[in-house]
Formats: C-alpha cells, structure tokens, sequence
C-alpha cells in the first residue's frame, strides 16, 4: 500500500493504507491515545509516502515523511521543518 503509518517503540506497529487522509487521521487518534511517558518513550511516529505500494519489495519502506509527531532523535515535525529551513538558507 502506499501511505505506511509507523510507531517505533522498541516493537514496531505499522499499519498501511491506500489513502492519505485515512493514515493520517488513525495517526492521529493513535498519537492522541498515547500517554506524555509513552510519547516521551517511543522512538518515533510518522506517516511515511512509499515509493514502492509493494509491500514486498525491498524499498518499500523508503519514501517521504507525509506526517511526523515523533522522529528517531526526538525531533518533532516544527523542528525538522525549522532545521530544513536552515540548511536549505545555508549557501
């Protein structure tokens, strides 16, 4: 499938879905449902846009941030976006 919801927290979760919106909106609810411990505890929490729907091939899992509530350095979505900004005004 194409959007892939993921909840990194020593296991994984994920869940896939053909439509953005859906994966964004459970992703959501989920986010939502996690306590202040378990948001500070888990490792990251993303949609991610596949480049490959195959759910076998070998690249499925790359592809492009659709929502970030949480990445593997603890950075959330306003931050990464302020962190681009820098980098992309660097020259």
């Amino acid at each position: 499938m194409k959007y892939i919801f993921c909840y990194i927290s020593g296991d994984e979760d994920n869940k896939e879905f053909t439509n953005k919106e859906e994966a964004i909106e459970y992703a959501d609810y989920r986010w939502r449902l996690l306590t202040e411990r378990e948001k500070e505890k888990c490792e990251a929490f993303y949609v991610l846009e596949s480049v490959n729907p195959d759910e076998k091939a070998e690249n499925h899992y790359d592809g492009d941030w659709v929502k970030i509530y949480k990445d593997r350095n603890g950075f959330n979505i306003d931050r990464i976006k302020k962190l681009q900004e820098v980098f992309d005004n660097a020259d």
